[in-house]
């Protein structure tokens, strides 16, 4: 009894929630478009990831139904677009695989490299930029993994096909 009206406290939180992040998504796009005009980038590379967190047969895996339910990445990516178009600058999807596991100054992938969700160290002995600084130790001090991964990105010539869902 009273189910509906119990509910309704809920229902407008949740649209307060998704204009915020709609409005933060165009806040987003918006300062990418201006950094990427006033350095008179030509070109935007960002990741596809249309099929992110699905199985298979397409459905989504168990331990992403979370994180997708509430993702606005798309929608991210889709300001972006069509900001840039307006703006003459060109958008290039390219393919993830492996792009937060190889070194961005060498080029070498070697399971493991990634150490945490927030390092990368290089293991190509030859590497000195992707290991970081030096410790007394001898271990190294990594790179910020993220950054790794979007000079990756960046630098990728493997563009593919947006699919458009």
């Amino acid at each position: 009894h009273g189910r509906k009206q119990k509910l309704q406290a809920l229902e407008r939180l949740e649209g307060k929630e998704r204009n915020w992040v709609h409005l933060q998504n165009h806040i987003f796009s918006k300062s990418l478009i201006e950094f990427a005009q006033k350095c008179e980038a030509g070109v935007i590379q960002m990741e596809e990831l249309s099929g992110f967190g699905r199985d298979k047969f397409d459905s989504v895996d168990d331990g992403y139904k979370f994180i997708l339910r509430y993702w606005s990445f798309f929608e991210l990516q889709n300001m972006i677009e069509y900001k840039a178009n307006a703006a003459g600058i060109e958008v290039r999807y390219v393919n993830p695989a492996y792009t937060s596991q190889t070194c961005s100054y060498c080029k070498h992938y070697e399971k493991g490299q990634r150490i945490s969700q927030s390092t990368f160290v290089c293991k190509n002995p030859e590497c000195t930029k992707g290991k970081g600084k030096q410790r007394k130790d001898g271990s190294y001090e990594g790179i910020n993994a993220d950054w790794n991964a979007a000079r990756n990105i960046a630098k990728s010539d493997k563009i593919v096909d947006r699919k458009k869902k």
